[in-house]
C-alpha cells in the first residue's frame, strides 16, 4: 500500500513518466503491446506474470493509450476509494463523440457538474420507485403472457 500511495502522490517536475507506476519497457509507437502478444498465453495470464515482476499496480502503454493494470483486490479497492474521480471519465473515441452529443451524454460524458446533474435527473425521474412501479407490473404481465403461450 505504501508503494501505491507513493506512485500516485509523487510530485515530479520531470513530467508524467516520473509519476507513473512501474511497468515493462516500451517500444516507440507500439508501447508495451509486444509483452502481451505472441505465444499461446491469454492476455490476463500475461498480466499475472507481469504483476509478479512489477507489482500489483503497473503501467502499460498500448500504442497511444496509457493503461493502469491492477492485479490485487486490495489495491483496486484503495484506488476506487481514494481516486474514484480520476477514473470516472472515459476516453472519447470518434464514434462515441458522434453518439454522445460530443461527450455530453451521461453514458460517455466527462465527470463534472453536467454529468452530476444528468445523474441526479436520472436517479430522481427514471429510477425512483414511484416511476418504476408501473413498469414492474407491466414486466410481470408480459412475463406471464409469454409463459402462458
Amino acid at each position: 500500500m505504501r508503494r501505491l500511495k507513493k506512485n500516485l502522490h509523487m510530485k515530479s517536475t520531470r513530467g508524467e513518466a516520473e509519476r507513473l507506476p512501474p511497468g515493462p519497457w516500451k517500444l516507440p509507437i507500439l508501447g508495451s503491446i509486444h509483452h502481451l502478444i505472441g505465444g499461446s498465453k491469454l492476455p490476463h495470464h500475461r498480466f499475472q506474470e507481469l504483476s509478479k515482476v512489477y507489482g500489483p499496480l503497473m503501467h502499460l502503454r498500448l500504442g497511444e493509450v496509457s493503461m493502469l493494470i491492477v492485479s490485487s483486490p486490495e489495491v483496486a479497492k484503495e484506488l476506487m476509494k481514494t481516486h474514484d474521480t480520476n477514473f470516472a471519465t472515459r476516453p472519447l473515441f470518434p464514434a462515441m463523440d458522434i453518439f454522445s452529443y460530443r461527450g455530453k451524454s451521461m453514458s460517455f460524458g466527462p465527470y463534472g457538474e453536467n454529468w452530476r446533474q444528468l445523474r441526479k435527473i436520472c436517479v430522481l425521474e427514471l429510477l425512483s420507485s414511484r416511476k418504476s412501479h408501473p413498469i414492474y407490473f407491466l414486466e410481470i404481465y408480459t412475463w406471464f403472457y409469454h409463459k402462458s403461450k
